[in-house]
Order: structure tokens, then sequence, then C-alpha cells
């Protein structure tokens, strides 16, 4: 078509290749741990390409929409919110939850994410080298590394994004009013080729 109507416009995620759009059936499926509304008929499922918009495999530039090829779907963006795909060309993730885990033996805060190695030459630098920082309300920081932080950054080419966290449990310290503001994964080098850091606005949530 010469025209792409973004509120109209379906895509098919099944392998029949046509159908009659009669007595759709609506339901859901999951890109990248959320939920798309969908639309089945005559054993075929369709999905609004609007609403992949967003979910790391689709983008919106002026007029047009660009579907992007897995895992290289998200474009170079660094900063931005909770549950925003965002990438340095390294890697890409995306905060999918920040809690407050109240225990009597260590109050913890816990930042989950999602993520995905992009660039194959990466090497375990987010694991054991880099130092990723937690910023919170109060101004104060941790850094991953430290011995009260936590941490699980392997970044793995998967199909499937890998569940991430990173946690903070300074003694006497962590509560429950003093969030943490600011997720910051640092730059990297790779073979001589600089990757800038990312920021997360823990925040703000879209």
């Amino acid at each position: 078509m010469s025209r792409l109507a973004v509120t109209l416009a379906l895509v098919v995620v099944s392998s029949t290749a046509h159908a009659q759009m009669v007595k759709a059936q609506p339901g859901q499926v999951t890109v990248d741990g959320r939920a798309v509304p969908t639309l089945t008929t005559g054993g075929v499922t369709y999905v609004r390409l609007d609403a992949l918009v967003g979910q790391g495999g689709l983008t919106r530039e002026g007029t047009g929409l660009f579907l992007r090829t897995f895992p290289n779907a998200t474009p170079i963006r660094t900063q931005g919110c909770v549950g925003e795909w965002l990438s340095n060309g390294a890697v890409r993730l995306q905060v999918s939850g920040v809690n407050f885990n109240d225990t009597a033996m260590r109050p913890a805060w816990t930042v989950s994410l999602n993520g995905q190695k992009v660039l194959k030459a990466l090497g375990d630098d987010y694991r054991t080298t880099l130092a990723t920082q937690l910023i919170f309300q109060d101004g104060t920081a941790v850094r991953t590394g430290d011995d009260d932080a936590n941490a699980n950054l392997d970044f793995y080419p998967r199909s499937v994004s890998t569940s991430l966290k990173v946690s903070a449990f300074r003694k006497g310290v962590e509560s429950p009013t003093n969030r943490p503001t600011r997720l910051i994964l640092p730059a990297v080098t790779v073979y001589g080729k600089a990757y800038p850091a990312v920021t997360v606005d823990l925040t703000c949530q879209r």
C-alpha cells in the first residue's frame, strides 16, 4: 500500500498468510515482557503495528513506521524512562521495575531490567569491570562492586532478553522514602570504539 495508516495497519504474526476479518477474537501476545493486544480470525493472529511502537522492534520516524529485526531493533537512544527500550549500540536494556524489599535482615532497593548484548564482540565488562551506578533521592550513589551492592549484569546475545538486576542494601540507609532516581550504565570501549553511557530516569514510566 502507498500509505501506512497507523491506526488501521495490522501485521500477521502466525504462519497463515490470509484471512477474512470477520468475527475477530481479541487476545494478546507478549513482546519483550509486555502485553500487546491482538485480533484472531480464521486461525490468523494480527497485531496492530502502532501497538508495537516502543516495544523495541518498531519505531515512528516522521509519518512512517519502521520495523527493525531483532536484536538490533532498538535505535541508539541513551536516555529514557522505566519501561522504555534503550541502547548504546553495545547493549539494549529496559528497566522493568523498581522495588523496595523490606526484610528484617537486609532492606534493599532492587532495579529489575531486561537486557541483551547487541555487539557480539562485547565481553563481560558490565559484570566484571565497569561500575553501574544507582543514584538516590538524597544524592548518594551505590556502584556495582561495592560491598553493599549486588548485580547481575550478564548480557547475552539471545533471541529472548535476559533478566538482570541491580540492588542496594546499605546498612541503616535504605528506606522506602529514599528512592533510587537514576540508573547509569557506564560507557564502554570495544576494540577502540566508544559506546556511550545509558541513563534511565527511574522517576518516570512509559
